[in-house]
């Protein structure tokens, strides 16, 4: 192999391909970086059982051929060379040599033909917009558990429909979902109804897009995203996962109180300095605002008033300061509250992004 890339291009594209390197998987050969050449090409590929990342970039291909090189040493070196040289890359049998300016590395070369093959993509079952996308799944994804014990609960889900896929998750104690539209490539039987992928995977991959189309491609144990020479595979969690479209449907909108969003959280930040480790802020909703409050006799009392439109009787409803920190985030611009009870789900809208709804569950407070 012999090809010469520009440094910047070399250490974006390898940076891109390393989010997927498992350095603590226990086969070593998964913690290289497979270098495959063609026709005035450069791909770099990592495999990792559960996913899989490949990129395609413009490179001056002197002698095609395929190298697996140490991927954390390849990464480290690439971030560090001077991004306004050329880099050259040649290897034999034994070893890959990297030249760039007055710099020479030699790295050892792991047996490619060890290497595992990486998944084929499925069908692309179609196309949705790169910012769109990444708005749906950081909005959504951010209600996700971390919890590996219930996987399910560690998922993003997608409802394919006509038209729209809904994603939705969920950690018990709150709910996220958004309708995103996106243009289908195969009919709707011919595309699994329903497939949760890892949350922390999808939003790695769908922020790493540059932007333009994306094409989604799904089958019942893979998902892929592929987009300006870029593809992600992600192995799916099982689909059996909570309905979260019935429950954000089921919740009551007999009152509602509209805020500004972002001046609420700020004063959730502040008050929520006096909140005790698992110990709600309570909001006191009344026709002349919504009170915030925070801890307790020990520890000392905040309290806040912010502006609100009230529709319907007040009530005193306690969250997660977190949780509902996060809703306001996503949902941004004016953030409007749909209660029934204080120990009911509350639905939160908004006018930054109307699609998305984030429901929460109160704090039970005490007598």
């Amino acid at each position: 192999m012999k090809i010469t890339i520009n440094a910047k291009t070399f250490a974006d594209t390898i940076a891109w391909a390393a989010q997927a390197l498992n350095s603590r998987h226990p086969a070593p050969i998964l913690g290289g970086m497979l270098l495959e050449t063609g026709d005035g090409t450069l791909t770099l590929s990592v495999f990792a059982y559960d996913t899989s990342r490949r990129i395609t970039v413009p490179a001056d291909v002197t002698a095609p051929d395929r190298a697996l090189l140490p991927g954390r040493v390849l990464t480290e070196l690439a971030k560090n060379l001077p991004k306004t040289e050329d880099v050259d890359l040649t290897t034999d049998d034994r070893e890959a040599v990297i030249q760039c300016g007055k710099a020479e590395f030699r790295l050892p070369l792991l047996p490619v033909d060890d290497y595992p093959t990486l998944p084929e993509t499925p069908p692309v079952a179609g196309t949705v917009d790169a910012g769109e996308l990444a708005a749906a799944v950081t909005h959504t994804a951010t209600a996700a558990s971390s919890d590996t014990a219930t996987p399910m609960l560690t998922g993003v889900c997608f409802d394919i429909g006509d038209g729209c896929i809904d994603l939705g998750a969920t950690n018990r104690y709150r709910m996220a979902w958004r309708t995103l539209s996106w243009e289908p490539v195969l009919d709707q039987d011919d595309v699994p109804a329903r497939v949760l992928i890892p949350a922390d995977m999808l939003t790695s991959t769908v922020r790493g897009f540059p932007g333009g189309p994306v094409q989604v491609h799904l089958s019942e144990r893979l998902a892929a995203f592929t987009s300006s020479g870029r593809t992600v595979t992600i192995g799916l969690l099982d689909p059996e996962f909570i309905d979260c479209k019935a429950r954000i449907e089921e919740a009551s909108k007999d009152r509602t109180a509209e805020v500004d969003a972002a001046e609420l959280a700020a004063v959730v930040k502040r008050v929520a300095v006096l909140a005790e480790r698992l110990t709600p802020v309570r909001l006191s909703w009344t026709d002349k605002g919504v009170l915030v409050e925070a801890g307790s006799e020990d520890v000392g009392r905040a309290a806040e008033l912010v502006d609100c439109k009230l529709d319907g009787e007040g009530l005193t409803t306690a969250f997660n300061p977190a949780f509902l920190l996060d809703g306001l985030a996503a949902v941004g611009g004016t953030a409007t509250f749909h209660m029934l009870a204080p120990a009911k789900p509350v639905l939160i809208t908004g006018t930054t992004d109307p699609e998305l709804r984030y429901l929460v569950v109160p704090i039970r407070l005490s007598a």
